[in-house]
């Protein structure tokens, strides 16, 4: 008789700790959320800087926009919003929500997600097709820098431009250097001639301020100060290079 009852309270401890195992095993459920952002030359990145993803846990009202929640009971409720941040919406189209396995699940702002498994869900948004990249760089000692509505894409030398609008450069050389040679899209252009040009529109214009501007830019280029260069009415991606040197007399 002992040793019955014995093996029906051994039973009975195995039948808790697989009841307390299975307890246990319904909470841990995770929920990764997240932005990807597609640019117009075809690269797919982080997306925080752009927009916001956001939670409610219904079985308490809690709110927050962590990157992942642990710990999540079976059954569990969430909604789950996305919003572009503050002037971003001229440059980026919201395009739906993706699972883990990258399958669209969603074209709504806001989603509802049940967790019966750990999942995963990225806010996808686009960058507007009238747009485009301008790359930039130099050779030599000195700095080239641009100017432009955004800048695209933060720690590259690359911007976003909108199809039509301009983008200005400024470069400057190392100390006892000069800016030797300026290319776009790789072919050498003048700077003289695009001085006599931007003199020529100020003078159209009856733009006094500009007529000295291009004057004093072209001067800046000759003394190796800094000077600008502006790419108008962008149609399409397109590169800018500035090269340095020293005088072979110094």
């Amino acid at each position: 008789m002992k040793k019955i009852i014995a093996a029906i309270l051994c039973l009975c401890l195995l039948m808790g700790t697989c009841v307390m195992g299975v307890s246990a095993a319904e909470k841990v459920y995770s929920l990764t959320m997240g932005v990807h952002k597609y640019s117009v030359n075809n690269t797919v990145s982080d997306g925080a800087g752009i927009a916001s993803v956001t939670y409610v846990r219904q079985k308490d009202g809690s709110t927050g926009s962590a990157n992942r929640l642990y710990d999540i009971e079976k059954g569990e409720k969430f909604t789950v919003t996305t919003a572009l941040k503050e002037g971003q919406e001229a440059y980026y189209a919201f395009l739906g929500w993706i699972d883990m396995d990258g399958v669209i699940i969603s074209h709504d702002y806001t989603i509802e997600v049940t967790m019966d498994s750990s999942k995963a869900v990225f806010a996808v948004y686009t960058e507007c097709a009238d747009r485009y990249v301008v790359s930039y760089g130099y050779s030599g000692t000195g700095k080239v820098s641009a100017s432009s509505d955004r800048v695209s894409y933060p720690g590259t030398d690359c911007i976003s431009v909108l199809k039509g609008a301009s983008v200005t450069f400024k470069f400057t050389p190392a100390k006892g250097c000069y800016a030797v040679y300026v290319k776009v899209d790789g072919q050498k252009v003048s700077m003289l001639g695009y001085s006599l040009r931007s003199l020529k529109t100020a003078v159209t214009d009856g733009k006094i301020k500009d007529v000295f501007s291009a004057i004093i830019n072209y001067v800046k280029f000759l003394l190796g100060k800094e000077a600008t260069y502006t790419i108008e009415n962008v149609q399409a991606d397109c590169t800018f290079e500035v090269g340095f040197m020293k005088p072979y007399f110094s």
